[in-house]
């Protein structure tokens, strides 16, 4: 072999390694400067300008972590324990808190998480009256939706540690997830202006305040026990405080941050449970004359004779049921009556007086509790929020913020896009109400409905 030849292969390698280092140093540019950098700029919503189609934008590359020195991508689970992801509903198996699977722990609970658009809440709480509003109308929360074991992604939170995160989105660099717990949690007797209330609190500090206003997690978990006589009581507690937990869990871990709970009325028969399992946590319970609440429940139903779109109302789910409230057997029963004789008007009442009533024995159960426990009349709605109720709470109200409550104490949403400006319509209620609501009333509710005032008067000062 001659030693031109051997040149010449010399050569034709090095040119082939010059090539080479050019392809990666030109790799490793476009790695750099186009997806790390160019790409936070890029929308996670991109929309085609001649047919209007959305198309969603994941994109994981804009988020990485530093594990043992090594720069890994984010999974799903460090959405969950940064925050970025929220819980939005639970699956509980029927043995879950039995204790057959486990003894230490509730049972194979799955958590459903994904990107809940906040903004919206923040921008029009009317428009999102409810969780699910916000979750269906949350344009990121379809592709991102992870489903997780409950239990140990709670645990994993717990224990979080902000030091092993290198966050490559702007909107999340040296922001640490942390735990912000409940401001307060109103449970209601509904068709009491729960609504508003929640609009106004959502909209007190717009993108430092989220409203929870009956989202699935915290019912699934209070009700599950209702009607379950083999529930273990520590399990169940257990479960009610992990949902709590991850769900006030937020990256704005600098910024002062308020997070509200609005409960489905039949909730709040698991009030003693929720206190049980959240103790120290404020609580709330609206209430209004119960003449005007049936009324409102029973217009344009299966009860109002004069109307034919008749629709069950709340309080009438259960009724003819085989299986019934255990609360509610006991106050039908203490009036010498039996449930299957009872007409709709006097069903509705009993029902009503199962949330009445668990209000109050829970207000009781927990006396000398340094626990704030506030009563709120319909009647004394909207001023009292911002008078009254919120202060009680220790939560500072500025001008402006005063200004929001009353700019959103007026509009009123129930439903998509169904609006109207909320007004006082007790007159019209009570002079609508039949003389069988009446009696219904007196047999199940009155001499509530003046503890509840007693004890408005004696948590609010007035």
């Amino acid at each position: 072999m001659t030693k031109e030849n051997v040149n010449g292969r010399g050569g034709r390698r090095y040119s082939a390694c010059r090539v080479l280092v050019w392809f990666i140093l030109v790799f490793a540019t476009y790695e750099l400067m186009v997806i790390q950098f160019l790409g936070g700029f890029v929308p996670d919503i991109e929309v085609d300008s001649k047919t209007g189609e959305k198309k969603i934008r994941r994109r994981p590359e804009r988020h990485k972590k530093v594990v043992d020195g090594k720069v890994v991508m984010l999974s799903e689970i460090d959405g969950v324990l940064e925050g970025r992801l929220q819980l939005i509903d639970i699956v509980i198996p029927e043995n879950a808190l039995d204790g057959s699977e486990k003894r230490d722990r509730y049972g194979n609970v799955q958590g459903v998480f994904c990107v809940v658009e906040w903004d919206l809440q923040a921008e029009d709480p009317s428009a999102v009256p409810v969780f699910s509003d916000l979750t269906k109308n949350s344009e990121m929360c379809q592709s991102t939706r992870f489903v997780t074991d409950l239990y140990d992604v709670a645990r994993q939170a717990e224990s979080f540690g902000p030091k092993s995160i290198m966050s490559h989105h702007d909107h999340f660099r040296n922001k640490h997830a942390r735990y912000i717990p409940p401001s307060v949690v109103v449970f209601h007797e509904s068709r009491c202006g729960s609504t508003v209330v929640s609009n106004m609190l959502a909209a007190m500090a717009p993108h430092h305040s989220r409203v929870y206003s009956e989202a699935l997690p915290p019912i699934k978990a209070l009700q599950f026990c209702e009607y379950r006589e083999n529930c273990i009581p520590s399990l169940h507690y257990e479960l009610i405080h992990d949902v709590f937990y991850l769900m006030g869990r937020t990256y704005r871990a600098e910024e002062e941050q308020y997070v509200t709970y609005k409960i489905h009325a039949p909730g709040v028969r698991s009030i003693e449970a929720f206190t049980r399992a959240m103790p120290g946590s404020s609580w709330m319970f609206l209430y209004r004359n119960p003449v005007e609440v049936i009324t409102s429940h029973l217009e344009g139903s299966v009860a109002d004779q004069t109307v034919f779109d008749m629709k069950t109302p709340e309080c009438l789910r259960d009724y003819g049921s085989k299986v019934q409230p255990l609360l509610l057997m006991e106050i039908v029963s203490a009036e010498r009556r039996f449930i299957d004789s009872l007409s709709k008007e006097e069903y509705c009442a009993a029902y009503l007086a199962t949330l009445c009533e668990s209000a109050i024995r829970e207000y009781e159960r927990a006396e000398g509790s340094m626990t704030k426990r506030l009563f709120l009349n319909y009647e004394n709605l909207p001023d009292k929020i911002w008078d009254s109720v919120l202060p009680h709470l220790g939560l500072e109200l500025s001008g402006k913020r005063i200004h929001n409550l009353e700019r959103w104490a007026a509009p009123y949403a129930k439903g998509a896009n169904k609006y109207s400006m909320f007004h006082g319509d007790s007159e019209g209620k009570r002079s609508k109400a039949s003389q069988i609501v009446k009696d219904a009333v007196d047999l199940f509710l009155s001499d509530r409905f003046g503890r509840l005032n007693a004890l408005s008067k004696e948590t609010l000062g007035d």
